[in-house]
């Protein structure tokens, strides 16, 4: 039922695949492959129904794509409304969350400079963690 709410707060029909999409990414513990998801799924929900559920999930903020730079691939994370960011092995693809936000000064200036009002923001940071650096030497 919380789901229906949320999707209709969202002005999202709810639908039997909408709802099991939504489930799936709520109890994932770290960001979910589509194939993840589609593992998780009722089989009979095909693979252009969870793209262009994702892609509607993402336009009305219920989820977070991240982009693997360099492979172009991608993993969704649910908004849990909390203001987080990212650090991405390239190496492994772990994903850490960073909750401190250097950006909110910053994101008032461009603001006051452009006269946008800036409704959210986005970092993604790209590196190599700790336990990669330490199996390549």
């Amino acid at each position: 039922m919380q789901n229906k709410k949320e999707l209709h707060d969202s002005k999202i029909r709810f639908t039997k695949p909408r709802d099991e999409i939504l489930t799936v990414l709520k109890e994932a513990k770290t960001p979910i492959s589509l194939q993840d998801i589609r593992c998780k799924i009722d089989e009979s929900i095909d693979l252009s129904t969870i793209y262009r559920t994702l892609d509607l999930f993402e336009k009305h903020g219920i989820v977070h794509k991240i982009v693997y730079l360099e492979t172009g691939t991608s993993v969704y994370e649910y908004d849990r409304h909390l203001h987080v960011h990212h650090l991405i092995c390239i190496e492994c693809r772990k994903i850490v969350n960073v909750e401190e936000c250097p950006l909110g000064d910053y994101e008032n200036r461009i603001a006051l400079e452009t006269g946008y009002q800036i409704v959210r923001h986005q970092l993604e940071l790209y590196g190599i963690c700790p336990e990669c650096r330490k199996s390549a030497t």
